[in-house]
């Protein structure tokens, strides 16, 4: 089985055991993140005219997943560079298929950016682990936006 089938499996049974789970969702962005940087699964490219201040940029630093973004001289900077693989929102969540109608076009879904958020801002950084935010209830971004500045002054 090649691994973009094999990431299919995993991203279905994920969304059926664990629905709105924030930290396992994060897990399964995660996880297409890493598999896109390693260059074993493939997504959209972004448009060359996508405004940089919704492009982010990963790489592995050291084998660690690492995400700059969205925008910034970090990203203008890197944007050109071979060793950073580009990505937006949409791309991850319309790859997912965790998007909604909106018009003649498809969204980012709320579950998404609240587990996109819960990756970006705590887990990736440092700030929390996965099981540490079992159980929590994340479906508010302003609870996350408050745990990262809690974070901030740590």
């Amino acid at each position: 089985m090649d691994d973009e089938r094999a990431f299919a499996m995993m991203k279905r049974e994920n969304s059926d055991a664990f629905g709105n789970n924030a930290p396992a969702d994060a897990g399964v962005i995660a996880g297409l993140i890493a598999g896109y940087v390693d260059g074993r699964l493939t997504l959209k490219k972004v448009h060359p005219e996508t405004p940089i201040h919704f492009i982010y940029l990963a790489e592995r630093d050291k084998g660690e997943l690492k995400i700059i973004g969205p925008g910034g001289r970090e990203v203008q900077e890197a944007r050109s560079s071979n060793r950073w693989t580009t990505f937006t929102a949409h791309t991850l969540a319309k790859h997912l298929g965790w998007t909604l109608a909106r018009g003649d076009d498809l969204k980012p879904s709320p579950r998404f950016y609240t587990a996109f958020n819960v990756l970006t801002k705590l887990i990736l950084p440092g700030a929390a682990t996965p099981s540490e935010l079992v159980g929590c209830e994340l479906r508010d971004n302003s609870i996350i936006q408050e745990l990262a500045e809690l974070r901030d002054e740590l």
